[in-house]
């Protein structure tokens, strides 16, 4: 079985595999094969999966150019059963130590096992080949275990390590703390543990002080147009309450009251702290009951004019007034709406828009509405139909079309019956 190594977790790639011919006794390659050949499959099982995964296959449209699940014969002439073979990204996923893929199911196909080892260390890679060719040594997560390396002028990738040459001359106490050498010329940070003595601070605050960064956003603030307010807070604002709801309880109004016109005399001190003054409250429902404005023509007061026998008759409205019938007997001109019911005599004439406003077209079928029967029955005696001893059949105005048919039997005793049209 073939087996490639690839790092964990990486992507697209793009292997070159070789497909036996099972029918050449040479051990010739198998050519033709496409990715939607016949019965052919794929699939992969990684070493801690639970199940086996189908790989879709796909055409890929250009050697070299990866695409999920891509295969394709590479040169049938010059290369005879190699085919370009792009696994998927999820197959060569972290979190597993192998992946094992089975090509097969087309005729003449050898079936094709492919194992790739994921490695937590990309060994194709040129850091790997330095880590090979230096004297120290590596674990199994690919970290020096012994014999460190001297820094070349530059790394791997060909950038300038001043830094790290830097750095590495630089004295580091883990275990009680960290010595800043005097060289140190940019600022430096410090986000955790205790400064037991700070020099040359620049821009200190003092006791109670602001520090630089708030005294900065306090002059944003006032520069933004905020005016101080110079009114100074009542004596008993801290006894004042101020619900949820943003209301103010036990404020004494000691301001002089505007003066409200157009209302009824009141009494002084008409608003007490249980309420409105009785007096007061006759006093306001009198002036909103009187009417002082204008009568019209033969009014003098709504009150005047109601009296109690007409308050009586509105006692009777109830209902519409338009569903009041104000017949008493006699001759009716006309009715508009609908009758329940006659009891008497009724003379009726008819209108052009009575029966003789019925259409008589030819209902074209059986009658399904009063006017069509009416009109159908007509037609049935006096225009052409035909009969056999079998069935009578109206026909239309032209004499040829069949309207209706009816279905005629004979008891052969003197006994016909003619079934309904149709």
């Amino acid at each position: 079985m073939a087996k490639i190594s690839r790092l964990a977790g990486s992507t697209s790639h793009v292997l070159t595999v070789f497909i036996q011919d099972s029918s050449s006794t040479t051990g010739a390659g198998l050519t033709g094969l496409v990715f939607n050949t016949a019965s052919l499959t794929c699939y992969y099982k990684r070493n801690r999966g639970t199940a086996s995964v189908a790989v879709s296959l796909v055409t890929i449209t250009t050697l070299g150019t990866y695409v999920s699940g891509g295969f394709k014969e590479i040169d049938a002439t010059n290369l005879p059963g190699f085919y370009e073979f792009h696994p998927p990204d999820a197959a060569v996923a972290a979190s597993a130590g192998s992946v094992a893929f089975l090509l097969k199911g087309a005729a003449n196909m050898v079936p094709l096992p492919l194992e790739i080892e994921l490695t937590v260390v990309d060994n194709q890679s040129a850091g790997f080949a330095l880590a090979i060719a230096s004297p120290q040594s590596f674990n199994n997560t690919g970290q020096t275990t012994k014999n460190a390396v001297t820094l070349a002028s530059t790394d791997v990738t060909g950038n300038v390590a001043a830094d790290v040459q830097t750095i590495k001359t630089q004295a580091v106490t883990a275990a009680a703390g960290v010595t800043f050498p005097t060289s140190i010329a940019s600022p430096t940070n410090i986000t955790a543990g205790t400064i037991t003595t700070v020099t040359n601070l620049t821009n200190a605050p003092t006791a109670g002080d602001l520090t630089a960064t708030m005294k900065t956003s306090v002059n944003t603030i006032l520069a933004s147009g905020v005016t101080v307010l110079a009114q100074a807070f009542p004596a008993n604002f801290a006894s004042l309450g101020i619900s949820v709801a943003g209301k103010i309880n036990g404020v004494v109004l000691t301001d002089t009251a505007t003066t409200l016109t157009n209302l009824p005399a009141i009494t002084t001190n008409w608003l007490t702290g249980t309420g409105v003054d009785a007096t007061a409250v006759t006093k306001i429902q009198a002036g909103l009951s009187t009417y002082a404005g204008g009568d019209t023509s033969g009014t003098t007061t709504l009150l005047s004019r109601l009296t109690s026998t007409r308050a009586g008759l509105l006692d009777n409205l109830d209902a519409a007034v338009s569903t009041r019938s104000t017949f008493a007997g006699g001759a009716v001109a006309s009715v508009t709406g609908s009758v329940g019911s006659v009891t008497a005599t009724v003379n009726a004439t008819l209108v052009s828009s009575g029966l003789d406003a019925i259409p008589v077209t030819d209902p074209g079928g059986v009658a399904t509405t009063f006017p069509q029967m009416v009109v159908q029955t007509w037609r049935r005696f006096f225009k052409k139909t035909t009969k056999t001893t079998t069935q009578i059949k109206t026909l239309a105005d032209d004499g040829t079309t069949v309207r209706t048919t009816q279905a005629i039997t004979d008891d052969n005793a003197g006994n016909q019956t003619q079934g309904a049209a149709s």
